[in-house]
């Protein structure tokens, strides 16, 4: 039989040199064990740590999805 494929990441954060932190959002919408307002945290505790912090969000290919659930993202990025 036919195994499901495990659940693809919605979100993604990854540190690059230069102070740059990437934050990929393929879907606005919770994970399996992971909600995103976790991942907003997590994203700005990592732009947190950088001395001379550079975003990137990136939204490429997002259908969209709950648009109540990215406040977090949002206020994030305007404090």
């Amino acid at each position: 039989g036919w195994a499901a494929p495990p659940e693809a990441p919605i979100f993604a954060l990854q540190t690059l040199p230069g102070g740059i932190v990437h934050a990929r959002i393929s879907e606005i919408g919770n994970m399996s064990g992971k909600s995103l307002a976790d991942f907003a945290a997590e994203l700005y505790g990592a732009v947190d740590t950088e001395p001379d912090p550079r975003l990137v969000v990136d939204l490429r290919g997002n259908p969209g999805g709950n648009n109540f659930l990215i406040d977090p993202i949002v206020r994030g990025a305007v404090s």
